[in-house]
């Protein structure tokens, strides 16, 4: 699979909130914090990790899964497991 931009990525991570947190897409920027300003949960954010495995076909790594706390954040990880 080839290296995605992180515009793409960034659609992607859009499209997963939609579609699992019913999130507006226009609500979500690359500074939006997934807690406080998405008002996702620690539940919320394994499941998000879940669908990035599935997207990337990569297992996500316990300290990059421990820093994911913005929109950016969620976009450089699903970048680097794409580029592992």
């Amino acid at each position: 699979m080839p290296p995605k931009t992180q515009d793409e990525i960034l659609q992607w991570v859009r499209a997963a909130l939609k579609t699992n947190f019913q999130l507006d897409p226009r609500s979500v920027h690359l500074d939006s914090n997934l807690f406080t300003d998405l008002g996702l949960d620690s539940i919320d954010e394994v499941e998000l990790a879940q669908h990035m495995q599935e997207f990337t076909g990569r297992r996500l790594a316990p300290d990059d899964f421990r820093v994911l706390c913005t929109v950016e954040d969620v976009v450089l990880s699903v970048q680097k497991m794409l580029e592992a």
